[in-house]
């Protein structure tokens, strides 16, 4: 089955503080700074990152990125993730 990213409830714990606040916040400047993102990009990519790699220690099938922000797909590709981009498909 395949798996695709497309949540972004980790941007609420860039804005309000639970569990996983500080977590979300250092990776997300980490993931700016490294791939020159703003900050919601930075938030999206760090969350698929978490997720694929979470995925790959269960064994389960690789994550694909879907966005149709063409920075933040090569930012993703740079990191190792499959992208696609909805606008390539009318």
């Amino acid at each position: 089955m395949a798996a695709y990213f497309l949540d972004s409830s980790a941007l609420v714990k860039r804005y309000v503080q639970e569990a996983g606040t500080s977590w979300v916040l250092q990776l997300t400047e980490l993931i700016a700074e490294r791939y020159a993102l703003r900050g919601y990009d930075a938030v999206q990519l760090a969350s698929a990152l978490s997720t694929a790699q979470q995925r790959s220690a269960a064994e389960l099938e690789s994550l694909t990125f879907i966005s149709a922000d063409a920075e933040l797909n090569a930012a993703a590709v740079s990191a190792g993730l499959p992208v696609d981009n909805p606008n390539l498909h009318p």
